[in-house]
């Protein structure tokens, strides 16, 4: 899936990660890109899934807190999918805390490409 977007150029990181944290943060990201992938991929136009990828990726980077408010009512996720991707990210969130050395809360536009676009 992921290898599809980037193909059709709706992944919203550009190039190779810089360093470990930036390694963690994408692979947050697709974790729940990946996780919410069937709605992704119900969206026919190519420009609106890049244009949704890059939200994910602008809440994961800004505000993670609201996450789960961008699948809930952007993509209208079903609760119990809800439930079950904060119980991965719980689990996957600390394991790559440690693989990145630190806590890190990237700059999202460092991270996301056209980040300055989406305001």
């Amino acid at each position: 899936m992921v290898q599809q977007w980037r193909d059709e150029d709706s992944y919203p990181y550009e190039g190779e990660p810089a360093g470990p944290a930036e390694v963690a943060e994408r692979d947050l990201f697709e974790v729940i890109a990946v996780a919410a992938a069937p709605t992704i991929s119900s969206i026919s136009s190519r420009k609106a899934r890049g244009l949704t990828l890059r939200l994910l990726c602008e809440a994961l980077a800004s505000d993670p807190g609201r996450l789960r408010h961008v699948l809930d009512q952007v993509l209208d996720m079903p609760s119990q999918d809800l439930d079950d991707l904060h119980s991965l990210l719980q689990q996957t969130v600390g394991r790559l805390a440690g693989r990145a050395g630190r806590r890190h809360r990237p700059r999202r536009d460092v991270l996301c490409r056209n980040a300055s676009r989406m305001h």
